[in-house]
């Protein structure tokens, strides 16, 4: 079954990918969600990794989750020394053709359990993701379990390559203010940061909040933030 197939059998519309705030001007600077094997051999400067082990051993991949963050390992890259000085996070939502690229590996838990052993390429792959239960974490999805999301909460999808910016639908903050916040400072630098849209949604960003709405089928509201003409100054 080819990837194409497989999507028309589940619900889901979307990619996240998640990463500090402090990234994002160099996202805009390269107009891309560079991989670490690339930021590591041609910008080490920039390479801020939310996970430095990538125990995936998928470097030249970008982790991605379907439709909402992976909020549990969100928690632990938070807490990693290297950002505990960055509690500002941010999402990236992608286009889910992004899925289609060959190469692209799917993964029905945390990509890096059994150092990648259950990456899988394929339709076949894509639907593990929501099988029930999940293997090998052995999750099952009540009825309310929201059905665009995988069984297993960190099921996760790695996309070979870089993603363009042109990719990213729209950002996602957790409060107004810090939407405002990063918008203004890539407008003054002229990265014109209004070409996709802006949100925010408090609950991307609380882990047991998050994954209580998707297993029990909750509201997760996001909501458009739009920049003042005084932010366009």
């Amino acid at each position: 079954m080819s990837v194409a197939e497989a999507l028309g059998q589940v619900p889901v519309t979307r990619l996240i990918h998640f990463a500090p705030a402090t990234n994002v001007s160099g996202i805009f600077t390269d107009n891309a969600i560079r991989t670490s094997q690339d930021l590591v051999e041609n910008a080490p400067q920039q390479f801020s990794p939310t996970d430095e082990l990538r125990l995936d051993a998928r470097n030249n991949h970008v982790c991605c989750s379907f439709e909402y963050p992976n909020a549990y390992y969100q928690a632990i890259a938070r807490d990693k020394s290297a950002f505990r000085n960055c509690p500002d996070w941010v999402a990236f939502i992608l286009d889910l053709d992004l899925v289609l690229r060959p190469g692209t590996l799917f993964s029905p838990c945390n990509a890096a359990k059994g150092s990648g052993a259950f990456l899988k390429e394929g339709g076949a792959g894509l639907l593990a993701c929501w099988s029930d239960p999940s293997y090998p974490g052995q999750f099952s999805r009540s009825q309310s379990h929201r059905s665009s999301v995988p069984t297993d909460l960190q099921s996760e999808v790695l996309i070979p390559g870089l993603v363009p910016l042109s990719a990213v639908s729209a950002i996602v903050t957790a409060t107004p203010e810090k939407a405002r916040e990063l918008f203004v400072v890539l407008h003054d630098f002229g990265l014109t940061p209004g070409r996709m849209e802006w949100r925010y949604a408090p609950l991307f960003f609380d882990k047991w909040r998050l994954a209580n709405a998707l297993q029990t089928g909750g509201e997760i509201p996001e909501t458009q933030w739009t920049p003042s003409l005084e932010d366009l100054e």
